[in-house]
Parts: C-alpha cells; structure tokens; sequence
C-alpha cells in the first residue's frame, strides 16, 4: 500500500510509519518529501493521480468541499483516509499507535476499493472505515 501523507499531519509521523511498515511491502511518504511544502492540493492530487496507486492521509476535510480539490480528485481516481474530529487533539506518538493499529483496515479497504474514494478513519478502535460522500 502507498500512503501519501498530507502536510496538516507531521512529516515524522510520516517517515517513523515508513520505516515500520517499509519490511512489510508498504510506502509512507510525507508531502514535503515529495513536493514543495506549499504546493496547491490540486497540483499533488493530480500528480498522485498520474503515478497512480496512492492513498492520502489527511486531516484536511476542506477538499472534500472546495471545487478545485474536489474536481481533481474525481479526474484522479484519488483514495483518502480523512482522519475524523478528534485526531488533531492527540498527540503525535498516540496518533502513530492508533494508526498502526488500524493498519490492517486500511489495507482491506484498498483490496476492495477501485476509482475515487473517501473513508473516514475513527479516532477508537473499534469502529470500521465510513465511505464519505463526496
């Protein structure tokens, strides 16, 4: 799996989930290991989306509802993982446990999951991924 994490979660909670996962065939990239840290959502998405493959971690719930991310994640066939309310108020070391936790969910998902897609990542463990709307 190949996770692109957006620049609104820590570039160190990016690498540190790499270098666990990397031994089990998964990719954590942070964005600023990838493009300028600046770069407009459209332009990572739609470059995402040329490479193929990607699914985004983020916390930034404003491109599900801004036209411009929106169209270029439609024109991507782009697949999220949009961290529900609650995750910004953890710290960085309980996010890093939560999300190797729920791992394995988001590796089922991307078995079952084709085309542009959104899923809501819940903050306990024992809840399933929601398809968002979008």
């Amino acid at each position: 799996m190949k996770v692109f994490v957006d620049h609104n979660i820590s570039p160190h909670l990016a690498r540190g989930l790499h270098c666990i996962l990397a031994p089990e065939g998964h990719t954590v990239t942070a964005l600023e290991d990838k493009f300028d840290r600046g770069v407009a959502d459209a332009t990572w998405i739609g470059q995402l989306g040329r490479e193929g493959g990607w699914w985004v971690l983020t916390d930034d719930h404003r491109i599900k509802t801004r036209p411009p991310e929106r169209a270029a994640w439609r024109a991507a066939n782009m697949r999220g993982l949009f961290l529900a309310k609650g995750w910004r108020t953890l710290s960085t070391v309980t996010k890093a446990g939560r999300l190797l936790l729920s791992w394995s969910k988001f590796v089922d998902i991307d078995r079952v999951t084709t085309g542009a897609a959104m899923y809501e990542v819940p903050i306990g463990f024992n809840t399933g991924l929601r398809q968002l709307p979008f």
